[in-house]
């Protein structure tokens, strides 16, 4: 019933948005911005259980905590970067939605160095 609660909010800011713009395009666009903060923060907040159940079933395994940790911030960077260029594209700003993606892919790649080291370590153990 989630995605019904998702899809109706959806589609009734989209009628609003598509109805606004043909009188103020700039409240349209606003609106836009509004609905898809709330729907991301929606999603990022039930997002809350697949954490805890990752932290529960890491803590169980005995892997290093800090993996998990680094993980779950490239995925929050990755929505994040992904909503950001959504909203600079639909804005009409496409190249600053592009340097955005591209900003992002160079944090993740730097985010996850740390992994990379544990990997090339367990590597050189088993050599």
């Amino acid at each position: 019933m989630e995605v019904l609660k998702v899809s109706v909010f959806a589609l009734i800011s989209v009628i609003l948005i598509v109805l606004i713009k043909q009188e103020r395009k700039e409240m349209g666009l606003l609106l836009s911005i509004i609905a898809t903060v709330i729907l991301a923060i929606y999603g990022m907040l039930k997002l809350s259980d697949v954490v805890n159940l990752l932290h529960n079933m890491v803590s169980n395994s005995g892997i290093n905590a800090k993996y998990l940790e680094i993980i779950l911030k490239v995925v929050g960077i990755a929505y994040i970067v992904e909503l950001t260029k959504d909203i600079c594209i639909d804005s009409g700003e496409t190249a600053i939605g592009t340097k955005v993606e591209m900003t992002g892919k160079v944090l993740i790649t730097l985010m996850t160095i740390p992994i990379i080291t544990g990997i090339i370590e367990i590597i050189n153990k088993l050599i």
